[in-house]
């Protein structure tokens, strides 16, 4: 499945983001910048892997045990954010921008 050109931009400019605020040394901006890539990018298997491959980084960098075993683990429905800030099963409306870059398009079952 390939998604529209905006939706692509809006994942690839999170994912860019995120890796700044990294650089930046702000590990929480960097994690916000994950969880909105991880949901706009979850219908597609590799922008899925990698984000949690980024976070996954992010929490060995951070010696946190809690979002390292998530990782490993995984978090699965749709609308989760993919951190250990929710639960492994929780969902939560998707935010208005991005339930907008669906509008219209084939959005692999993705719901707000």
């Amino acid at each position: 499945m390939k998604y529209p050109e905006n939706v692509a931009l809006a994942f690839e400019t999170a994912m860019d983001s995120a890796v700044k605020a990294r650089a930046a040394g702000d590990p929480p901006r960097c994690l916000a910048f994950l969880e909105r890539a991880h949901l706009i990018g979850q219908g597609m298997f590799a922008w899925h892997w990698r984000t949690h491959w980024q976070m996954l980084s992010l929490a060995i960098s951070q010696s946190n045990g809690q979002e390292i075993v998530g990782h490993l683990l995984g978090r699965l429905p749709l609308g989760n954010v993919g951190s250990t800030r929710m639960g492994t099963f929780d969902t939560a409306p998707l935010p208005d921008d991005i339930v907008r870059l669906f509008d219209g398009s084939n959005t692999g079952g993705l719901q707000s």
